[in-house]
């Protein structure tokens, strides 16, 4: 941005921050409140010096000014009052998000906070990614409903690990919600950012912010908040995420909520939307608080029965993990998404983990109207899994899930897989058939056929769907087991072949832990893929193994009846969801040293939150 705002320090300018210098490259925004730069620092990596780019926020509330070549906030003796409150309400807002951006990642991280020029600077991450006003415009006249959910799901998410903190934004809109680019391949995520205006409240719902702003954007804040923020009243922000969810849908803003009608939004809302995405965004943007939801799990629920895997979910196949990338579609018996291969989790913390290639794989997921979705995981309402389903895989020999076919080359190109509680047929993109399609009998004479392709909108087979056949080729599938006494020799220095190996109910000792294993073994024999394994104490785990230890996502049940769902490392509980039996709470968030670090308490009655830990200790 070449503009350069009034008072802006200049280009070039130096700032000693606590951990870096930060010189001043350009210009990013100015608001009532202070200026955001962009920002270079010389970082060292291994002794590589490397250039790094942060955005810095300095505060610079409207009143002050510079002198000529000097950095210094100057202001008059009639602000000096409000100026150091000010500054006290923008060190601790600063130091606070540093904390709460480690509970959630599509909240901006910040780095750091320090003093200097007679005023305060936090540092976050940059985000070039664009924001949401860009994408839209890109996308013509607003997007999909699947990509509404897709980004808006997460952003809710965060909105709601800021509720759990007392804290409310109170700028929510396109403008605010950035997406970050993500290095080797992730797909873009949505990034909240901009907390100028938002307010921390002590648990009786009082502020703690001494001077707690009247801002307002017009079309995204309610009625009342025009009048100040007096209380700890999470509606208002659900009335800015159900208008940026409107705004994502029409490519419009929406009225200025002082001349919002009663009418307005179910009348804007393109027609072709589902009855329930319309009726929880109309809800939202109620004219009356009364009538709007009162959390935002519950504005997230009134979305529930059409909610795709959010973008950056992770698919565990059995040679490859699969990150969705895009959700392409939803129709009344799958989802349709778009997702990228990786070696291992990309969402573990501290794995090796990178995307196998640049190909993409089409994804679709078991699916129908009448599902409900909590996390990632499906509830059917007891409907059973189908026997048949996607039944041309059936030729290929892909009749139960678990199941994969290849090419000759090694490459994974179909796999059905059975996760969350509902299936999930994987075929690679771009395959294309040595001869065309051709009778049924000619394909079937060939050494095997796979397929699949596309679910075409409104047809679906027993719902009003067909199918339509994308031929595949020759490949066969195989999943080779290995018996309990086999010495798991194999010359063959195949990737695909040596992960292919598993084992039943085979003894292991290790490190002093002796558990019975089923599941994909390595070269050596260890533990390394999906399987699952009951200790000697009774104890069991599902999920994934590295070196034979716990390494990936999982779910463990301890002897006592307690349970964990999450992230392991190195066979040590790192983040998820701890589930005590005998307690009344639940605890979600990040562990160290496998007890509860940063995170919360929720009551399991309704999900609210009980208590907050941060840094090990029960806020």
């Amino acid at each position: 941005m070449a503009e350069k705002f009034e008072w802006a320090l200049p280009l070039g300018t130096i700032l000693e921050g606590g951990s870096y210098p930060y010189e001043v490259v350009e210009y990013l925004g100015q608001g009532g409140f202070g200026i955001t730069y962009k920002v270079k620092a010389r970082v060292y990596i291994n002794n590589i010096g490397l250039d790094a780019f942060f955005a810095i926020k300095e505060y610079f509330p409207t009143g002050c000014w510079r002198g000529e070549g000097v950095p210094t906030v100057l202001y008059s003796k009639g602000l000096e009052a409000d100026m150091k409150s000010g500054l006290a309400d923008f060190i601790t807002e600063g130091e606070r998000l540093q904390k709460i951006c480690k509970l959630n990642t599509n909240i901006v991280n910040v780095n750091e906070v320090f003093r200097a020029n007679d005023t305060a600077y936090y540092v976050m991450e940059y985000l070039d990614g664009g924001d949401l006003r860009r994408l839209v415009k890109e996308s013509g006249s607003g997007v999909s409903e699947a990509k509404m959910m897709s980004i808006m799901r997460p952003v809710a998410e965060a909105v709601q690990c800021l509720h759990d903190n007392y804290m409310l934004h109170l700028d929510i809109k396109p403008e605010n919600i950035v997406m970050r680019r993500s290095p080797e391949g992730r797909p873009d995520e949505p990034v909240l950012i901009d907390f100028g205006i938002s307010v921390h409240f002590d648990s009786k719902g009082n502020p703690t912010t001494k001077n707690p702003s009247t801002g307002v954007s017009a079309g995204y804040s309610p009625k009342e908040q025009y009048a100040g923020v007096k209380t700890f009243d999470p509606r208002l922000d659900i009335y800015a995420l159900s208008a940026t969810c409107f705004y994502m849908l029409t490519g419009k803003d929406p009225v200025d909520a002082l001349n919002i009608t009663k009418d307005f939004v179910a009348e804007e809302l393109p027609d072709d939307l589902s009855e329930l995405t319309a009726r929880a965004i109309a809800r939202g943007m109620s004219i009356d608080k009364g009538d709007r939801q009162r959390s935002v799990r519950k504005f997230v629920q009134d979305f529930e029965a059409q909610h795709s895997l959010p973008v950056g979910a992770v698919i565990r196949g059995q040679l490859n993990y699969y990150m969705v990338n895009e959700v392409v579609a939803e129709d009344q018996d799958y989802i349709h998404y778009t997702a990228a291969p990786w070696n291992g989790d990309p969402n573990a913390d501290g794995h090796d983990s990178r995307r196998t290639s640049s190909v993409y794989y089409d994804v679709w997921e078991w699916w129908m109207p009448s599902f409900t979705r909590r996390g990632n995981d499906v509830n059917t309402g007891g409907r059973q899994l189908p026997q048949e389903w996607w039944l041309p895989l059936k030729k290929a020999g892909l009749t139960q899930p678990g199941t994969f076919a290849e090419s000759e080359g090694g490459a994974v190109f179909a796999e059905l897989v059975q996760q969350n509680g509902t299936l999930y047929c994987i075929v690679r993109q771009g395959w294309k058939p040595k001869k065309p399609g051709g009778a049924l009998w000619k394909c079937v004479k060939r050494p095997l056929l796979i397929t699949l392709l596309s679910l075409l909108g409104g047809a679906a087979l027993g719902t009003g769907g067909y199918y339509i056949y994308k031929w595949l080729s020759k490949p066969t599938p195989k999943v080779e087991t290995v018996s309990d006494d086999s010495s798991d020799s194999d010359d063959s220095s195949s990737h695909a072949d040596v992960l292919q190996k598993t084992v039943e109910n085979k003894e292991f000792s290790i490190n002093g832990s002796k558990f019975t294993y089923s599941g994909y073994v390595d070269e050596n024999g260890m533990p390394s893929g999906y399987g699952k394994c009951r200790f000697a104490d009774g104890a069991t785990y599902i999920g994934m193994f590295l070196n034979g230890k716990m390494n990936g996502t999982g779910r463990y049940e301890f002897s006592n009846g307690d349970s964990f769902e999450g992230t392991f490392k190195d066979d040590m509980i790192i983040n998820g969801e701890w589930t005590p039996v005998d307690e009344d709470i639940y605890f979600k968030g990040d562990f160290k040293d496998e007890l509860p670090h940063n995170g919360a308490w929720y009551k399991k009655a309704d999900d609210s939150i009980d208590h907050t830990v941060i840094n090990g200790i029960d806020q």
